[in-house]
């Protein structure tokens, strides 16, 4: 009877570290990749998602334009002139 008790009691005790290991790791992860989260726009010439830390902006009325690209940014600003 003291060996099956002792067994399961090991076995209790592995999968909590187990499950402690894994859950510490989701986390981590989680953690990082929230730190890396950048807001994505999108161009208005090209439909392609460009970060909003682009150099390639124009504002206009308020509000703020992201290019992919200086030839898409070059492209919206003739557009709009006339």
């Amino acid at each position: 009877m003291l060996p099956k008790i002792a067994l399961i009691i090991i076995i209790i005790a592995m999968v909590v570290i187990l499950f402690r290991k894994s859950d510490s790791i989701g986390k981590s992860k989680k953690s990082s990749s929230d730190n890396n989260a950048v807001e994505m726009k999108k161009d208005p010439i090209c439909g392609l998602y460009v970060e909003d830390t682009t150099s390639h902006k124009v504002k206009l009325e308020d509000e703020v334009y992201s290019f992919c690209s200086k030839k898409c940014k070059d492209e919206f600003i003739t557009s709009k002139k006339k």
